[in-house]
């Protein structure tokens, strides 16, 4: 809860995602606050009402505080049998696993930023996210991660996934319209 009043500074209370969060008091809206940075109030009512003991408006402004926090991601997997380079999409990155059986070493390139930030709900800058790619032991070819046409995307590291291995890849969204791939881990799969 938001409380201000000519005495009192701007401050939040127990306000949490989904929480109704009211302010009240007589002077301009509160700015943005530590406490809940990363949020945004949606669906704000603002009322105001003469208080005539003290000859004053009182502004209540009541909304939905909706944190941009994510608490978990559900993963989606994507199996393919890839023939040829191709363009990965936002909802097979999103989904956080492919698992591959390429016949022919390929390139998988990944969507923009900006694809990427569109589809991400209450996106903010330094946004991260993971994928898993898994290239089947059945396949005799690799898989390369490529960046997108616009070089959004800067690489770092081998971004190579051999036949039995699969590659956990860390994504960190720094904006828009850039960001980061790091590869991390790298697993052997049984045969």
């Amino acid at each position: 809860m938001y409380h201000h009043d000519d005495k009192t500074k701007h401050e939040v209370i127990g306000a949490t995602k989904n929480d109704v969060l009211t302010w009240d008091g007589s002077s301009v809206l509160p700015t943005a606050s530590p406490t809940i940075a990363n949020a945004q109030l949606t669906t704000a009512t603002i009322t105001s009402e003469t208080v005539a003991a003290s000859n004053t408006t009182k502004l209540t402004v009541t909304g939905t505080l909706v944190s941009n926090i994510q608490p978990y991601y559900v993963t989606t997997i994507t199996s393919l049998t890839t023939a040829t380079n191709y363009t990965m999409t936002v909802a097979q990155l999103l989904g956080g696993f492919t698992s591959d059986v390429p016949t022919v070493n390929c390139t998988a390139i990944l969507p923009t930023v900006a694809q990427v930030v569109a589809a991400i709900p209450n996106y903010i800058n330094g946004t991260t996210f993971t994928h898993v790619y898994r290239v089947a032991p059945a396949s005799a070819q690799a898989i390369v991660i490529g960046a997108d046409a616009n070089t959004q995307w800067t690489l770092l590291g081998n971004v190579g996934i051999n036949t039995n291995t699969a590659k956990t890849f860390n994504f960190i969204v720094t904006n828009a319209i850039s960001g980061t791939v790091y590869p991390t881990m790298v697993y052997s799969i049984a045969t």
